[in-house]
C-alpha cells in the first residue's frame, strides 16, 4: 500500500508495505500481513523508468501504514510499529491480547482498536513517546473492518 512521499530536488521517496511473495488468493485472514515489509522507493523524476531504488527497511511485517510527522505507523496481528524516516530507527509496542485494526492519529494521539474474544480495546498512545496513555475494554466485539473514526469534540459549547 502507497503511503508517503518525499521530494528531494531531482528524485521523489516512495514508502510502501511490499511483499514478493504475497497472493491475495492465499491469504487465509484479514490480519495476515506475513511477508510484507515496509520498503523504500527513491525514483529520479527525470529518468523514472530506467533509475530507481528499492530497499527494504524493515524486519516486522507491518501493513495499512500511516505517515505522522517523520514516522510511519504500520501493524500486524499483534504488533503496532513505526519506522523513523529520519533516524532510520524502528521501535515496535506488542499487544499480544488484542488482533489490532488499523491505526488513526488525531493531534499528537494515536489510536489504535484491538479485537479480543467477545471484548474490543481502544488504546490511546502518543506517537511523540510511543508510551501508551489511555486504554479501555468494552465488553462487546466491534466488527473487524470497522477501524474507527475519531472526532475531537469541544464540550465547552454545551
Amino acid at each position: 500500500m502507497l503511503k508517503g512521499f518525499e521530494h528531494h530536488r531531482e528524485k521523489i521517496d516512495i514508502y510502501a508495505s511490499l511483499s514478493k511473495k504475497l497472493q491475495l488468493a492465499s491469504v487465509k485472514t484479514p490480519y495476515d500481513f506475513h511477508g510484507c515489509f515496509l520498503h523504500k522507493i527513491t525514483v529520479n523524476l527525470h529518468t523514472v523508468t530506467e533509475d530507481y531504488t528499492c530497499h527494504k527497511l524493515t524486519e516486522i511485517d507491518g501493513e495499512m501504514p500511516i505517515v505522522v510527522n517523520n514516522r510511519i505507523f504500520l501493524i500486524n496481528k499483534h504488533t503496532l510499529f513505526y519506522y523513523d524516516i529520519v533516524k532510520d530507527v524502528v521501535n515496535s509496542m506488542t499487544i499480544d491480547d488484542a488482533i489490532l485494526e488499523e491505526p488513526c492519529v488525531c493531534d499528537e494521539i494515536l489510536y489504535l482498536i484491538g479485537h479480543m474474544t467477545n471484548k474490543t480495546k481502544i488504546m490511546c498512545i502518543n506517537v511523540v513517546t510511543f508510551e501508551l496513555i489511555y486504554e479501555h475494554v468494552f465488553n462487546f466485539n466491534i466488527p473487524y473492518g470497522y477501524h474507527g473514526l475519531f472526532l475531537q469534540r469541544d464540550f465547552s459549547s454545551e
